[in-house]
C-alpha cells in the first residue's frame, strides 16, 4: 500500500485540475520582503506592516514569520508591545518540527515575542514530492500540546473537525495577496480591510508544491487548508471505502454476467462508475484512496487475461491451428446471437484410415480444405475441430426454408475429393444439426454429435434435431441405463406360420420394456437410444441370452420351432456381433440351426466387405440369415445381391396394400417370384386380415406373420399354443 502512494498523489493532482474554485477572499496573504540575515530588518518590516494594518482597521492578523531578538532593542520592544496589547487580534506562529523533505528547521519564534500571546503552529508535513495534503488539529504532546495548526485558527470553525485535507480545486492564485512594501496600495485595492491577514514569506521552509500552482509559500498552504474548512470540504474517506465499493461492484458484475457481450458491457459500466465516483469525489472536495481499488481491478484484469490466454492456448487444435470445441463452448456461451443459430456437426468418416501414411502437413491440408468448403458462402463462419473426426460450425437459419436440403447441398460440395500431395483423397461426411435454442450449448453440442453419429452416408446423410427433441429423450437414457443394469428388458414372441400348411414354423423375438413409470416404451425408441449410447451390443447380448433361454424352454416341451432375432446392420462394422452370438450359443448349448438372424437397416452398412465376412462366419456356425423390411429404403436389392440371405421379409407397407393396390400386388408378386428363382424363402409381415392371408398363400408366399395370425406372446403363451397345435392337430389358423 505504501508503494501505491504515488498513484493516489497522481489521482489527487488530477482531481485538483478537474474543477476551479475561487477562494473566499476573507483571508489575505501579506507577502513580506525576502528575509535577511539581520533579525532587526525582519522585525522592523513586521512591525511596520502590523502598524499599517492596524491603522487601516484590519481584523485578525497572523504573523507566520519567525521572530528573533535583534540588535535593535527599541524595535523588538515595540513589536513585543504591539503583539501583547492585541492578544485577540494579532497572533504569532511558532515552528516546532523539521520539514519532512529537507530537514531544515524553520527558525522558531523567540519566547520574548510570544509572552501573553496566543500562538499557533506553522509546521507542515510534505511528502516526498513536496506536496502538503492536510493538517491534523491534534498535536503530538512531545511537540507541545495545545499548539493548534495555523490553518484551523484561520478558519475559526471551532472544534467540529480534527482533520482537514486540502481541497486543491480552490486555486492558490485566487487568494488575495498584497505586498508589504506597497501595503497602502494593496489595501485600497481590496476595498474592505475587515479581513484576516496572514504575514508570510517564502524565505523559510522548503519550496512547497501545490497541484496547478507549482511552488507556493508554506503560508499559502495554511490559507488553502483554512479555505477548505470554510467551504466545508476536505473530509477523508476510510482507506478501504473505495476499494470496498469498487470490489463489491466488480464481484457482483462478474457473478451475474455470464456472456462475453454482457461482461464487456459490465466492464464499460464499471469503468464509467469508477470514473464518475472519481469526479464526484473531486467535486465534493473529499480525499479518497483510489490506488487500492485500482490495484484490485488490475489484479482481476491480469488474472482474467492469464485465464483467457490459457483458454485461447488450450482452445486451439495443435495440428490444424483451428479453434477446438472448448473454444466453441466459450464463443457460443458468450454470444447470444450465435447461440440462437443452428449448431452443425460434420463427421468425417474413416478419418483414421485416411490419415494412415500422411504426414502432419498433409493432414492439416486435408482438414483445412474441408473447413474451407464448410465455410463456403459465409466468409465470417468459424469452423471448429475437436482433434478427432468432428467439425462444428453455426449456421444462421434465417432465410433458409429447408435446412436439411441446404445441408445436403453443402455436404455434396464438401464431399468432393481433396488433392493432397498430387493425389486425390476421398471425403465422406455425415452431418448432424441441432436447431434448438432453449438448451445450454453443452447439451446442444452433445445432441448435434449424436445426430451426426445417427446419420448414414447412404441412408440419411443429414440428421436434424429441433426444439421438441422427442428423439433425444435424455431421461430415457438414464432409465435405459438402469434397465440394462437391472435386466428389466424382456422379450415376446410373435408366431410365424407356413402359409401352405398353416402350421407354426417359428417366432420373431421382439424386445419389450416397461419403464419404472409404468409406461411401455416403443422398441423403436429405446433401441435407437441404445445405439446412441453405444450400448447396442449390450442390448443385443441380453436379447440373445433371453432367446436362448426361450429355445431351451421350448425344447424341454419336445418342440423344435425356430427363433428369429433382430440384429442392426450398424453392428456389422466388425466381428463383435458374431462373437456375441457364438459365445451366447455356447453358454446355453443352443443349436444355431434353430436361430435366424434378421438383419435390419442394411443401407447403414458402411463396408459390405466387412459385413460379408461377419455374415459368412455366422452362417458357417449354422445360423440362417433374413433380410428384414425388404422393399423400403433400408433394405434393397443391393444388400440381397451382396449378402447370402436365406430369407426375405416383405415389408408390411406392401402387404397392407395387397387388396387395394395393383402396384403393391405387382411388387409383392415380383419379390416372391425373384425369391423363388433365387432359392430364397419369403416371409410377409404385417398380415392383418384373412383376405390378405389367403392372397399371399395363393401368390406362393412361403411364410407369414401379423396380428391376424397372432399378437406377440409371452413365452408361456407361445408354448401353450405350440402344445395345442401338437396335441390336437390344430393349426394356429384354426386356434384363432
Amino acid at each position: 500500500m505504501t508503494f501505491l502512494r504515488p498513484v493516489d498523489i497522481t489521482a489527487w493532482a488530477i482531481q485538483a485540475r478537474l474543477f476551479e474554485r475561487q477562494a473566499s477572499g476573507d483571508l489575505v496573504f501579506v507577502r513580506m520582503p525576502a528575509a535577511s540575515d539581520n533579525p532587526a530588518v525582519i522585525n522592523h518590516n513586521v512591525l511596520s506592516t502590523l502598524e499599517h494594518l492596524r491603522a487601516a482597521g484590519a481584523g485578525r492578523i497572523f504573523i507566520n514569520v519567525p521572530l528573533q531578538r535583534s540588535d535593535s532593542p527599541q524595535t523588538d520592544l515595540r513589536l513585543r508591545a504591539l503583539i501583547a496589547d492585541n492578544p485577540n487580534r494579532i497572533f504569532p506562529t511558532n515552528s516546532l518540527e523539521q520539514d519532512y523533505k529537507d530537514s531544515d528547521r524553520i527558525p522558531p519564534t523567540s519566547a520574548y515575542f510570544t509572552q501573553g500571546a496566543r500562538v499557533y503552529g506553522s509546521d507542515y508535513d510534505a511528502d516526498f514530492l513536496r506536496f502538503v495534503w492536510g493538517f491534523d488539529r491534534a498535536e503530538d504532546p512531545a511537540k507541545g500540546a495545545g499548539l493548534a495548526p495555523l490553518s484551523f485558527a484561520l478558519a475559526d470553525t471551532g472544534d467540529a473537525r480534527d482533520t482537514v485535507l486540502i481541497d486543491y480545486t480552490i486555486r492558490a492564485s485566487t487568494i488575495p495577496t498584497v505586498g508589504a512594501d506597497s501595503i497602502e496600495a494593496g489595501l485600497s485595492r481590496l476595498g474592505s480591510t475587515d479581513k484576516t491577514y496572514i504575514l508570510g514569506t517564502d524565505s523559510f521552509g522548503a519550496n512547497i508544491r501545490a497541484p496547478g500552482a507549482d511552488t507556493v509559500s508554506p503560508t499559502i498552504i495554511h490559507i488553502l487548508a483554512a479555505e477548505t474548512l470554510l467551504r466545508g470540504s476536505g473530509q477523508r474517506l476510510p482507506w478501504f471505502s473505495i476499494t470496498l465499493v469498487l470490489g463489491m461492484a466488480l464481484a457482483l458484475g462478474v457473478r451475474f454476467t455470464h456472456t462475453k457481450r454482457h461482461r464487456r458491457i459490465f466492464y464499460v459500466a464499471w469503468c464509467s462508475f469508477a470514473a464518475a465516483l472519481f469526479v464526484a469525489i473531486a467535486y465534493l472536495g473529499i480525499k479518497a484512496v483510489f490506488a487500492d481499488g485500482l490495484l484490485l481491478a488490475l489484479s482481476y484484469a491480469i488474472c482474467r487475461a492469464i485465464a483467457r490466454y490459457r483458454r485461447r492456448h488450450l482452445a486451439i487444435d495443435p495440428l490444424t491451428r483451428l479453434p477446438n470445441f472448448a473454444a466453441l463452448n466459450q464463443d457460443l456461451s458468450g454470444d447470444d446471437e450465435a447461440a440462437s443459430d443452428c449448431l452443425i456437426i460434420a463427421k468425417v468418416a474413416r478419418l483414421e484410415s485416411i490419415f494412415v501414411g500422411m504426414n502432419n502437413a498433409d493432414r492439416r491440408h486435408y482438414l483445412c480444405e474441408i473447413c474451407n468448403r464448410l465455410a463456403l458462402g459465409d466468409r465470417d463462419r468459424t469452423v471448429y475441430y475437436n482433434g478427432g473426426k468432428y467439425l462444428a460450425f453455426v449456421c444462421d437459419t434465417e432465410g433458409i426454408p429447408d435446412l436439411e436440403a441446404h445441408l445436403e447441398g453443402l455436404r455434396a460440395i464438401v464431399s468432393q475429393p481433396v488433392r493432397v500431395t498430387g493425389r486425390s483423397v476421398d471425403v465422406a461426411i455425415t452431418m448432424g444439426a441441432d436447431s434448438s435454442t432453449k438448451d445450454p450449448i453443452e447439451q446442444r453440442l452433445s445432441s448435434a454429435i449424436a445426430a451426426a453419429d445417427q446419420a448414414r452416408e447412404v441412408y440419411k446423410p443429414v440428421f436434424v434435431v429441433g426444439n421438441d427433441r422427442e428423439d433425444w429423450d435424455h431421461s430415457l437414457t438414464a432409465k435405459l441405463t438402469q434397465a440394462l443394469a437391472d435386466d428389466q428388458i424382456g422379450i415376446k414372441l410373435q408366431p410365424q406360420v407356413d402359409l401352405a400348411t398353416h402350421s407354426i414354423i417359428g417366432a420373431e423375438v421382439l424386445a419389450r420394456w416397461r419403464d419404472p413409470d409404468g409406461v411401455d416404451v416403443p422398441p423403436s425408441s429405446f433401441i435407437l437410444q441404445c445405439e446412441r449410447m453405444g450400448r447396442l451390443d449390450n442390448l443385443t447380448r441380453r436379447i440373445f441370452e433371453k432367446s436362448c433361454r426361450a429355445v431351451a424352454s421350448i425344447h424341454e416341451q419336445g418342440l423344435l420351432p425356430r427363433i428369429s432375432v433382430n440384429v442392426s446392420a450398424v453392428q456389422m462394422v466388425d466381428d463383435r456381433i458374431a462373437q456375441i452370438a457364438l459365445e451366447t450359443l455356447e453358454a446355453y448349448r443352443t443349436d444355431p440351426r434353430l436361430m435366424t438372424i434378421e438383419l435390419t437397416e442394411t443401407a447403414r452398412i458402411e463396408d459390405l466387405g466387412i459385413a460379408r465376412d461377419v455374415v459368412d462366419r455366422l452362417k458357417s456356425a449354422g445360423f440362417k440369415l433374413s433380410l428384414d423390411d425388404f422393399g423400403v429404403g433400408s433394405a434393397n436389392f443391393d444388400a440381397w445381391l451382396e449378402l447370402p440371405f436365406d430369407e426375405i421379409k416383405i415389408d408390411r407397407k406392401f402387404v397392407a396394400g395387397l387388396q387395394n393396390s395393383r402396384r403393391a400386388r405387382a411388387i409383392v408378386g415380383g419379390v416372391i417370384h425373384s425369391a423363388r428363382e433365387a432359392g430364397v424363402a419369403v416371409l410377409a409381415e404385417g398380415i392383418e386380415d384373412r383376405a390378405t392371408y389367403e392372397r399371399l398363400a395363393d401368390m406362393g408366399c412361403t411364410y407369414g406373420q401379423g396380428y391376424y395370425i397372432s399378437h406377440p406372446l409371452w413365452l408361456a403363451e407361445y408354448i401353450e399354443i405350440l402344445q395345442a397345435e401338437r396335441e390336437r392337430g390344430l393349426s394356429l389358423r384354426d386356434i384363432g
